[in-house]
């Protein structure tokens, strides 16, 4: 071979190895150049849509397995890493799709680097190293619908001197709907409170809502229960006056007797009581003192009276006037009094 080909050959051979060490080079840069880091990142359960994840025992139900974490770790370009952190919880998640099987209710799910789930134009430009946890257990249940008698919730007191005899709500049950866990042990339903503070006669509130969370026990361990119910009830509240009782001491007694009558009559008692009944708030601001109690003998005649007799005594019933909504207790019988007739001194004798 002449020394022309020689040369002729190593020259197109330095090129050749120019462009494999440059390679070589740009290789090693670019390995140089990638880093390593970690994610912690949402796991999102994905289930058919009449099911939905029970979390935990004591925080109820969360819709597509909400609070489900993992960690990814990943190498790639500080560039391409720094783009990934900004999508946490947007394009960058991990995405686990399931079909329950008929009757089941917990499962254990595998999490790979196909779960994951990265903005479009980043795909390909980073390497998955772990994913930590890499399985994750949920619980889950059928959402279910169920015709369930309503509870009256009410707040506050109505007005002093009244009372709450009745609250129901029209209709009185509703079509509620939630997993089947709640909904198998859900024997009624409350309504979203309402005050009736001040409340002095009865009323109807209307387009009362059914509360969406409320405590239940389940298994014996209470935890809020969440449903879903589209009506909505009225609810009718029965008020009236605290009916009581009270017994007061009347110290003035008068008598009455005909126009004109010869003797004079004298109560033997001191003071008498009476046992009175109405509403509490009227009962309680009652002053004995303004009350006048009398003995009616307004129809007495002389011809009544035992002959012979200078000072006869009779055993009478006591009145009393009362305001208006308070009488007297029928179950305790009405005092009587002992009254002394007494003639003049100056007429002794019966006609």
């Amino acid at each position: 071979m002449s020394k022309r080909s020689r040369r002729r050959r190593f020259d197109y051979l330095t090129p050749a190895l120019a462009l494999v060490v440059a390679f070589i080079f740009w290789l090693i840069g670019a390995i140089s150049l990638k880093k390593t880091d970690s994610f912690e990142v949402p796991v999102d359960v994905i289930l058919p849509k009449d099911y939905i994840i029970m979390e935990s025992a004591d925080s109820g139900a969360q819709p597509g397995g909400k609070g489900k974490k993992t960690t990814v770790t990943l190498r790639s370009s500080e560039t391409v890493l720094n783009e990934l952190r900004s999508e946490i919880g947007g394009g960058f998640k991990v995405v686990v799709k399931y079909e329950p099987k008929p009757n089941e209710s917990k499962c254990k799910l595998l999490l790979d680097k196909t779960c994951l789930s990265v903005p479009e134009e980043l795909w390909g430009s980073f390497s998955v190293e772990k994913i930590d946890p890499k399985e994750i257990d949920i619980e889950f249940n059928r959402i279910v619908s169920k015709s369930v008698p309503v509870k009256v919730e009410l707040t506050g007191s109505v007005e002093i001197g009244y009372r709450l005899i009745d609250k129901f709500a029209t209709p009185k049950t509703v079509t509620v709907s939630g997993p089947s866990k709640f909904l198998d042990r859900l024997a009624v339903v409350p309504t979203q409170p309402r005050s009736i503070s001040g409340l002095t006669a009865g009323t109807i509130l209307e387009q009362v809502l059914i509360a969406e969370k409320f405590p239940l026990s389940i298994d014996n361990v209470m935890q809020d229960v969440e449903i879903k119910c589209k009506e909505t009830v009225n609810v009718t509240v029965l008020v009236e006056r605290e009916e009581t009782t009270r017994e007061i001491e009347c110290l003035k007694i008068g008598v009455l007797l005909p126009n004109g009558f010869p003797m004079a009559a004298e109560v033997r008692e001191r003071s008498v009581k009476f046992s009175l009944k109405g509403p509490k708030i009227e009962l309680d601001r009652l002053d004995p003192a303004n009350l006048k109690a009398y003995v009616d003998l307004s129809s007495l005649t002389i011809k009544n009276l035992p002959p012979g007799v200078t000072q006869p005594l009779l055993k009478e019933p006591v009145y009393i006037i009362l305001p208006p909504g308070i009488s007297l207790d029928e179950k305790v019988p009405r005092p009587q009094v002992t009254l002394q007739l007494k003639r003049p001194q100056e007429d002794l004798e019966i006609p």
